[in-house]
């Protein structure tokens, strides 16, 4: 605090690198964890909160989660005077290009999957709907020029000069050819396209059905990779409601997205907790292609197959431990 002098600026950066930290362990919770309603004892990760060598031992899933949320706690209060300013500031641009720093409504995105995942859902809903009133953030309906559907996005990075950058894995930037590639048959099927998916935004803006999301001609949407979007926040709630109540939330997103609202889910006598996992199941599926969340929604669930799954009984969500942390660590 004798350093960082200009009011309110500490309690923003204290904020962020809380949320971070929190963000970070998140991700390793997630991947090196166990299927949390599986085995929230099972140990997993050390928690540092110290720059040394010191070894720590591995701490459980469950352990790791509480701490996890008290960073985040901390970091809600923290960045409670958040600006949330999501254009660029150039009179202050510390303040400006919220969505590209961890903000408030980044950590309470984030307190509602770190709730959803270990099963809280009645927070998971809180926070989630926290987000969807106060972010001042509306669903896309369009991503003709929006590919990434960065008006939406709460929390995201950005990539300077990404065509150059991953020439290596898009080999022919400017042409279609095979880089990483959707074929119609697998868009027609993840995509719905034959029945209600036809005029859906996310089958239609596949650009040529290659994954360019990251890549819009239009320089104020290009190069920006989402990590928390607000379709997340919906899916979060519809799956920690009532049954009745989750079909607003969902259909919320279809609609949105370009799917009439004849074809609505309604919540009938064969919409049951299977049917709202399937739903949302083939939701993760459109919303998130190439970002990375819907393999995460698979775990969560512990699915044992699922579209295209490359196994025939999948049990291979939870990575080794790393050689150096066994190596240097007390991992196991």
């Amino acid at each position: 605090k004798d350093v960082v002098l200009t009011d309110g600026y500490w309690n923003l950066m204290k904020g962020e690198a809380l949320g971070l930290r929190a963000f970070h362990y998140f991700d390793l919770l997630r991947l090196y964890g166990p299927v949390y309603s599986e085995d929230p004892e099972m140990k997993c990760l050390p928690w540092r909160t110290e720059f040394n060598a010191d070894q720590k031992s591995l701490e459980s899933a469950g352990v790791i989660a509480q701490h996890i949320l008290e960073d985040l706690t901390q970091a809600e209060e923290l960045l409670k005077d958040d600006p949330l300013n999501y254009k660029n500031d150039l009179n202050n641009p510390f303040l400006g290009l919220r969505k590209h720093r961890m903000n408030k409504m980044a950590v309470k995105a984030l307190m509602a999957r770190v709730y959803l995942w270990i099963g809280d859902k009645e927070n998971a809903a809180l926070k989630a709907k926290e987000v969807i009133e106060q972010c001042g953030l509306e669903l896309v309906i369009s991503n003709i020029q929006d590919a990434s559907l960065y008006d939406e996005t709460i929390f995201c990075l950005g990539m300077d000069d990404m065509a150059n950058k991953l020439k290596d894995d898009w080999k022919s930037i400017n042409t279609y050819s095979n880089e990483l590639y959707i074929s119609y048959d697998n868009a027609n099927t993840v995509f719905e396209r034959t029945t209600i998916g036809l005029n859906d935004i996310r089958y239609r803006g596949n650009n040529g059905l290659m994954c360019r999301k990251y890549l819009s001609k239009d320089k104020n949407y290009s190069e920006k990779i989402p990590l928390i979007r607000l379709s997340e926040m919906y899916y979060i709630l519809a799956e920690s409601v009532s049954l009745k109540e989750s079909v607003t939330y969902i259909n919320k997103v279809r609609n949105a997205r370009g799917i009439s609202r004849n074809n609505n889910i309604e919540a009938n006598d064969s919409y049951d907790e299977a049917a709202r996992k399937e739903a949302l199941n083939k939701e993760y599926q459109k919303d998130f292609f190439a970002e990375g969340q819907y393999f995460y929604f698979l775990k969560r669930h512990n699915y044992k197959t699922f579209w295209r799954c490359p196994v025939e009984k999948m049990d291979y969500y939870v990575l080794p431990t790393p050689d150096d942390e066994i190596a240097y660590g007390n991992g196991k």
